[in-house]
């Protein structure tokens, strides 16, 4: 087999030789391999300023629905709070009445008992104060679970998982 070695020294360039790794020439010439530019291709001013007028838009456009969005969580949360203080209200209502009556039947328990009323007084009162301190432990565990960072988020314009993606880089 023949191997074929080219000899560099007997080789001529010019500008005028078809150079056939310059698939984008029409000339097929090595000088017609650099980029061609025009007047026409470079962009004027007012291409620009359009260009800056359209982002401005679309920002505009981006922060008024964000700002409905925001409008629109800051809505469900009031409506949530009224609706969740006048359930809490009526439980708490509902609890103070049923308490009361388990009161004054355990008073009575004890007073048909014949048990003296400093005592059963004594008893109660520490019977209620265990389940209050109880009750208390209870609401201050729910209260760490209390939390505003969904309207912080939507504020802030990230994506409900937490991620710091914002809302114009998807």
């Amino acid at each position: 087999m023949q191997t074929y070695t080219p000899d560099f020294q007997q080789a001529s360039y010019s500008p005028e030789t078809e150079n056939l790794y310059c698939p984008t020439s029409h000339s097929g010439r090595a000088d017609a391999c650099m980029q061609e530019k025009t007047l026409q291709d470079d962009t004027t001013l007012d291409e620009t300023i359009q260009a800056f007028k359209d982002a401005y838009a679309q920002k505009h456009a981006e922060w008024l629905d964000l700002a409905d969005v925001v409008a629109a969580e800051s809505q469900l949360v009031k409506k949530s709070a009224i609706v969740t203080g006048f359930a809490a209200g009526a439980a708490a209502m509902f609890g103070c009445f049923c308490w009361l009556i388990v009161n004054i039947a355990g008073a009575l328990v004890m007073h048909h008992l014949g048990i003296h009323y400093l005592i059963t007084c004594a008893a109660l009162l520490v019977v209620n104060g265990v389940f209050s301190a109880i009750a208390f432990a209870i609401a201050k565990d729910a209260y760490k679970h209390i939390t505003l960072m969904p309207a912080f988020h939507a504020l802030r314009g990230q994506i409900p998982d937490g991620s710091d993606r914002s809302r114009s880089s998807s």
